[in-house]
C-alpha cells in the first residue's frame, strides 16, 4: 500500500507514483531544488527515487526508466535514482552537493512498507 502525505503538495500525479511503486515496489520519493522552493520559473522537477529494486542497474537506466514512467508531466523530471545504501552514503558523506541536499530533501512519497512484499 502507498501512502502519500495529503499536507505535502506534489508536482507529481499520484497516479504516476503509485506506477513507479508497481515497477519497482518499495520507493521513497524525495523533491529539491527550484520547483520546491516555488520559484515559478523552474523548468524541472528534481527528485531523488530511492529503491532497493536499482540495484545492479546502471544509473543511467534507472534515469530512463524512472523518466519513461512519468514522462506524462508538464514539466521535466530530473531524477537521481539511487539504492537505500547509495543513498545512506550519501546521507553521511561531507561533499557540498551532499550537504546541501540534506538541507532541501522533502519527501513526498513512500511505500507503506508493511503491507509490501
Amino acid at each position: 500500500m502507498q501512502s502519500l502525505d495529503s499536507e505535502v503538495e506534489t508536482p507529481i500525479h499520484p497516479e504516476n507514483l503509485q506506477l513507479l511503486t508497481r515497477i519497482f515496489y518499495h520507493v521513497k520519493v524525495y523533491t529539491f531544488g527550484s520547483w520546491q522552493f516555488k520559484k515559478s520559473k523552474a523548468k524541472d522537477i528534481d527528485i531523488v527515487v530511492v529503491s532497493p529494486n536499482f540495484a545492479g542497474v546502471v544509473h543511467v537506466k534507472r534515469v530512463e526508466l524512472v523518466r519513461r514512467v512519468l514522462e506524462d508531466q508538464r514539466v521535466r523530471i530530473d531524477p537521481i535514482c539511487l539504492t537505500q545504501e547509495e543513498f545512506w552514503k550519501l546521507s553521511v558523506s561531507s561533499s557540498n552537493f551532499a550537504l546541501t541536499l540534506k538541507l532541501r530533501l522533502s519527501l513526498i512519497y513512500e511505500t507503506n512498507t508493511d503491507n509490501d512484499r
